[in-house]
Order: structure tokens, then sequence, then C-alpha cells
């Protein structure tokens, strides 16, 4: 079994494994974690099936594996939808999933970070990252052309979502 159901009685501390998340960028654990779903979990761009590449495994740090449950993917057509159920703490606010939308053979390419508090908390803890990674990111010649953004969504409940689509 890639993933485990979380069991264990002690808060995980995700603290190390999203590091510089609320400004976009990811831990090398984080890195592998994505590039490990993408690749189970991508669909082809003609496929409405949903399919998992069982030969790829996903390496989960064992410090944050009791805080991950068990992935859920769905093929919505131009990108599949992965969310990965979590249980523990990012900077004291309690974690709910982490989503992924990988493009099928496309440029989508988006995560969420989503929390079991309401954006106000989100926003106190993280706004000023989110805000300055989004405005590098609108400043950046390479990515601008493209869109890419970090924002906390109005309307949400609280998330953090960082979206490099080209």
């Amino acid at each position: 079994m890639l993933f485990v159901t979380p069991l264990h009685a002690d808060p995980v501390d995700f603290d190390a494994f999203f590091n510089e998340a609320a400004s976009c960028r990811q831990s090398q654990a984080f890195t592998t974690l994505h590039k490990n779903i993408g690749d189970r979990y991508g669909n082809d761009a003609d496929s409405k099936n949903t399919k998992v590449n069982q030969s790829v495994s996903v390496k989960i740090p064992p410090e944050i594996r009791a805080g991950i449950g068990k992935a859920r993917s769905v093929n919505k057509g131009e990108y599949t939808q992965v969310v990965v159920p979590l249980d523990g703490f990012w900077r004291g606010l309690k974690l709910q999933e982490l989503e992924f939308a990988v493009g099928n053979e496309n440029g989508v390419q988006q995560w969420r970070i989503r929390f079991s508090e309401p954006r106000s908390a989100v926003l106190r803890v993280f706004g000023t990252e989110v805000s300055a990674a989004n405005r590098a990111l609108k400043a950046d010649p390479d990515r601008a052309p493209f869109g890419h953004s970090a924002k906390i969504p109005k309307g949400s409940s609280g998330e953090i979502v960082c979206d490099f689509s080209t």
C-alpha cells in the first residue's frame, strides 16, 4: 500500500515538508511527491478513464507518513484531480488535504493546500507570504505571460493555491 490511513494519536508536523510552500516553492520531499503523483495518476489526453500506474511508487517521507491518507484521483478531461487527505498541522493550522491538478499531456499544473481552518486564519498566518509570492510571479518575465499565480482565494474555506499552468 502506498498511502496509509492516518491512525496515530500525535499530530503530524508538516512544517519542514511544506517549508516555503506559501511562496509556491516546494521542499525536495514535496517536489518528489508532486512528481510521483503526476507519474502515477496522470492520464492520456484522449482518455476519459481514470488510470493509476501501479508501477510508480509514491515516496512519502517517514516523518509525515502517519499524516498522509489514501489518494483519490478523477480524470476531469484536461487534467486529473488527485486529492490526498492530510492529518496534521502546518504552522499551527490544521490541515485537511493536498490537491494536485495534473495535466493530461498538457500544461495544467496546480496544487492546493487545504486547511480545516477558516480563510481568515490562513490569511493571518500566510497572507503576507502568499501575496509576496504572487507579486514575484507576476513580475517574473518568464512566468508572467502564463498567468502563474499564488493566492488564498476569496470565497473559499482556508486554502493556498499555486498555479503554474502554461
